[in-house]
């Protein structure tokens, strides 16, 4: 699907960012935790934001919200193992 080969790309990318230091760092804790089930609430709080400002500057940059993206990567890791 379209949004699997763009969490692929982020994936892939990922070295060479230009998402800027706080998507990366939501992007690696969203990986960190895949394996809970983080609300865009739960995110916001581990950085200190407001839920709907960081939804709304990751999903500028990533094309997904927090949780759209722990949800993709989530199921992509789950199905290539």
């Amino acid at each position: 699907s379209l949004i699997k080969a763009l969490l692929c790309d982020i994936l892939t990318t990922k070295e060479e960012s230009t998402y800027g230091p706080l998507i990366d760092q939501v992007m690696s804790f969203i990986i960190s935790n895949c394996s809970q089930k983080l609300s865009n609430n739960d995110i916001a709080d581990h950085f200190s934001y407001n839920a709907e400002y960081l939804s709304r500057i990751f999903k500028k940059h990533t094309g997904l919200s927090p949780t759209q993206y722990r949800k993709t990567y989530s199921d992509f890791y789950l199905n290539s193992r």
